[in-house]
């Protein structure tokens, strides 16, 4: 408990050395500056806002970033918003160049266009051939029909000549 006592006071004493040096070294330097007065201004107290400002360099970084990625490869047109503006959904961010895929749209439509085109052509050619073929079936199957008639006919009469001639 001893060694405890003296250690404070050991830190007391030195403290008022210190504050008894740069009161010394203090002092005659205001006595010096030409006045020994100390200029003190007051004013009344008000209410009132306080505003400080302070002025720092620093980065900031985005609590939430979002990566976007198109879902073509084509060049990029136009962009409509700068680094750090805030966007909302649905806002239009850049416009790609389309004249390659419009070109290869066209292309497309034109090889439909062409393949429908054949298409009809081949499903009319076939039309006609078969309505080709049923004509021929008719007129064929009247004929065979008409050749069969005419050798019954033969035929009967014939018949009928021989059994008159027994």
């Amino acid at each position: 408990m001893k060694f405890k006592m003296r250690k404070k006071t050991i830190i007391i004493a030195g403290t008022a050395v210190c504050i008894a040096v740069a009161g010394l070294l203090v002092v005659p330097r205001m006595v010096s500056a030409g006045s020994s007065d100390v200029t003190v201004s007051a004013a009344p107290v008000r209410m009132g806002d306080l505003t400080n400002y302070i002025s720092v360099t620093g980065t900031v970084e985005s609590m939430n970033t979002t990566y976007i990625y198109a879902e073509v490869n084509e060049k990029v047109k136009a962009v409509h918003v700068k680094l750090g503006d805030v966007v909302i959904e649905g806002q239009l961010l850049c416009e790609l160049e389309t004249e390659d895929i419009e070109t290869a749209i066209a292309e497309h439509k034109s090889a439909m266009s062409h393949s429908s085109q054949q298409s009809y052509n081949q499903i009319k050619e076939a039309e006609r051939v078969y309505n080709d073929a049923q004509s021929n079936l008719r007129n064929s199957t009247n004929g065979q029909v008409n050749n069969v008639s005419n050798s019954l006919k033969t035929a009967e009469t014939e018949l009928a000549d021989k059994a008159e001639s027994l």
